[in-house]
């Protein structure tokens, strides 16, 4: 049974699936020379785990004012969606975003942005299967051309 918990602070196993997805980034996006950055500690995570600990995936969300100064509070920005490649297929991708969404509000946020990349196909169809809208792209991706941004309302 997957066990879904709500994380203020990341912990090793959130910073191994990030380290993890940075890894896979890197093989995917030829001339990305990204190494593992600390993470904002304002991110709010959500991490999935077998019934022993084990982690199986992960995601978080923090204020967009991160990725882009002068956003308003009410902005966030999903961040650092990972499965684990051997559990992926089994629905815990959305498991993680149906999450990350549900949270949002809670944490103040009305709507939520993204960023993910040409060459994720199972990423960009994750999102438009759960009614996230393609956006022009933001900030740090204004000018990166194999970025694609995506939007979500999460008001009430």
């Amino acid at each position: 049974m997957t066990q879904v918990l709500r994380l203020t602070n990341p912990d090793h196993r959130v910073d191994q699936l990030a380290a993890d997805l940075v890894a896979e980034m890197v093989a995917i996006y030829t001339g990305i020379h990204e190494a593992p950055q600390p993470l904002d500690p304002r991110i709010r995570w959500i991490l999935l785990t077998d019934d022993q600990g084990a982690p199986l995936a992960c995601g978080g969300v923090q204020p967009l004012d991160k990725s882009v100064p002068g956003s308003p509070l009410t902005m966030g920005e999903v961040k650092r969606v990972y499965v684990v490649p051997s559990h992926r297929g089994h629905g815990l991708g959305h498991a993680v975003m149906k999450e990350l969404e549900a949270w949002a509000p809670e944490l103040g946020f009305t709507r939520l942005v993204l960023e993910t990349g040409h060459l994720q196909p199972e990423a960009i169809a994750l999102y438009e299967s759960r009614g996230w809208v393609p956006i022009d792209r933001y900030g740090p991706y204004a000018c990166e051309p194999s970025s694609v941004c995506f939007e979500l309302s999460v008001a009430d």
